[in-house]
């Protein structure tokens, strides 16, 4: 049976990096993100006022971030929690891949894999920011009159897609 999962600060020690494009990259495998009620939900719903949990396998830090660790990290993965996530990010690699990645105290924790019960979960967030690509190419530069523009943001697009997948 594998043990129940730790608090990231088991683990691992909080950033002290100020700037977020310079954070530690940490990998988590069978992720799973849930709200407070242990449901699942889209990473895209967190916000500041929205914190979700990101409950995963820590995978292997890289050499470079071995001082960032507390206690030893098993090959297999070690089941750990990121409480309260309110940033994330995600990129469309050349080859179509989407990863995400959800902000915590000690860093970014890349998604390397969803766990089986988020598969779905994690496709709808594949497909809204596949979505949301496709929009911003549609999405004029200017806008089409003096009096401003008739266009929704591009902001406003992604809330509008998120609140209406389903969680």
């Amino acid at each position: 049976m594998a043990p129940p999962p730790k608090n990231e600060r088991y683990y691992l020690k909080p950033t002290k990096v100020k700037e977020p494009d310079e954070w530690p990259e940490f990998l988590l495998d069978e992720v799973l993100v849930t709200d407070g009620r242990q449901k699942p939900i889209s990473l895209l719903e967190a916000t500041v006022n929205n914190g979700v949990v990101v409950h995963g396998l820590l995978r292997k830090v890289k050499d470079e971030d071995e001082d960032l660790v507390r206690h030893e990290i098993s090959e297999t993965g070690n089941p750990i929690f990121l409480p309260n996530v309110e940033l994330f990010a995600y990129q469309r690699d050349m080859d179509g891949t989407i990863d995400f990645w959800a902000a915590s105290k000690s860093g970014w924790f890349k998604m390397v894999g969803p766990s089986k019960a988020y598969q779905s979960v994690y496709d709808d967030m594949e497909q809204a920011v596949t979505l949301l690509r496709f929009l911003e190419g549609l999405h004029p530069e200017e806008p089409p009159n003096s009096r401003g523009s008739l266009y929704p943001t591009l902001d406003e697009i992604f809330e509008e897609v998120c609140s209406s997948s389903p969680s």
